[in-house]
């Protein structure tokens, strides 16, 4: 009877050692938060390549290019007279601005 009785209290130690175990964790995995990111895979696949697309794109490219440079030549054309002018002001003004400083200095 008192082996009986002892490997019962071993047993009922082991269940409440256990007990405690599951309640600690189930209290640790309540507010527990599990992230997941699914991300679907591209097929490497898709679009075929076509080389009359590309080309026209490429040549599309150049003229828009061309277009462009254009444009900013004519506007450097444009606008050079009155560059050229602000310049040789500017340019005149700062020899007056030397020249009456080194008369200033002697």
């Amino acid at each position: 009877a008192i082996k009986v009785e002892k490997e019962l209290m071993r047993i009922r130690s082991e269940i409440d050692s256990l007990q405690g175990r599951m309640n600690y964790f189930v209290k640790t995995t309540e507010n527990s938060v599990l992230n997941l990111r699914m991300v679907e895979s591209i097929p490497l696949t898709g679009d075929q390549w076509d080389a009359k697309k590309s080309i026209s794109d490429s040549l599309r490219n150049l003229v828009s290019f061309s277009k462009h440079v254009a444009d900013f030549l004519i506007g450097v054309l444009i606008f050079s007279p009155v560059i050229g002018v602000l310049g040789a002001l500017s340019y005149f003004v700062y020899r007056l601005a030397n020249r009456f400083m080194r008369r200033q200095r002697r």
